[in-house]
């Protein structure tokens, strides 16, 4: 995800600076995501209901709850009364992943989407001479790294989407790649 942006530019940076980066390792990570351009035009209270809809999937999916959440019921909403609605469910989940105040989480979560995305649209990013190996989950699009970095990615397939391949199920499977990778 957007770890991986700002591991990219660290690397960057230190390689620029004549430190040495054994390895850049980069888990499921884009410079963009599908939709990133979209959220330049609507309206913020729609935009919250698409960021709110998707963390909700994301939890729901990470932690096995069955959360249902209706964007377009959302947009309808003011971005509190969203907030509200989407932390009432996380709640409802009962899922023990869940500490303290719901709705505050997930005011953070939507902070946290917004940020990130804004720092994805401005980033400029420039070549990277650290060896690259990108961890890439089922169904991920196709990432631009090599592109970017100015040379060739060494890309590892991972078990699971972006969002389960770092669960309990995959999460083996996955330390164990990357122990080959590093060694």
């Amino acid at each position: 995800s957007f770890g991986g942006v700002v591991a990219f530019e660290m690397a960057r940076q230190l390689c620029a600076a004549g430190e040495e980066v054994a390895q850049l390792v980069l888990f499921d990570s884009s410079l963009s995501r599908p939709d990133d351009t979209w959220f330049a035009a609507p309206p913020v209270s729609h935009a919250a209901a698409r960021d709110l809809a998707s963390a909700a999937q994301v939890f729901g999916r990470f932690t096995g709850s069955d959360i249902k959440i209706d964007e377009a019921a959302l947009c309808a909403l003011p971005v509190t009364a969203q907030i509200e609605m989407v932390a009432a469910a996380f709640s409802a989940s009962g899922t023990a992943m869940l500490q303290g105040d719901a709705g505050a989480m997930v005011a953070g979560l939507l902070a946290i989407a917004k940020a990130h995305r804004e720092a994805r649209l401005a980033y400029l990013p420039g070549p990277c001479d650290a060896p690259i190996t990108l961890f890439r989950a089922e169904g991920s699009p196709e990432p631009r790294w090599a592109e970017i970095a100015g040379q060739a990615v060494e890309v590892v397939p991972a078990r699971g989407d972006h969002v389960t391949m770092m669960a309990e199920d995959n999460a083996t499977a996955l330390a164990e790649a990357l122990r080959g990778v590093l060694a």
